[in-house]
């Protein structure tokens, strides 16, 4: 399924059409949410002072599973590419050594430096 919710020609074989303007990517956040993959818009200019873009994501378990106590919410997000072959494989990512954390310069350096990342 990962294979053709980011392929946007198999999308289209599927008779999918994906509006100008959104992006379907893997993502990972610090928030601990075990994110399979995001819909994302960016807002236009004028709106960046208070958001650049908003995601609807789809995430691996129920909202309520993921803790919201400031002391513990907070992680480095996963590698999406990590983080995915994890969640596939079944793995619990509350079980991850910080190793396998990512920092937020090179998540932008990775991630968001893809030419169809915007």
């Amino acid at each position: 399924m990962q294979e053709v919710l980011l392929d946007a020609a198999l999308l289209r074989e599927r008779g999918v059409h994906v509006p100008e303007g959104i992006l379907i990517q893997r993502s990972a956040f610090g928030d601990r949410r075990p994110t399979l993959f995001c819909v994302k818009k960016y807002l236009p200019k004028k709106f960046h002072s208070a958001w650049e873009n908003v995601n609807l994501t789809f995430d691996a378990a129920d909202d309520n599973s993921v803790t919201r106590d400031p002391a513990e919410c907070w992680r480095h997000p996963i590698r999406p590419d990590i983080q995915a072959a994890l969640l596939a494989a079944g793995l619990a990512l509350e079980d991850l050594p910080p190793s396998l954390q990512v920092s937020g310069t090179l998540m932008n350096e990775r991630w968001n430096a893809q030419p169809d990342a915007r």
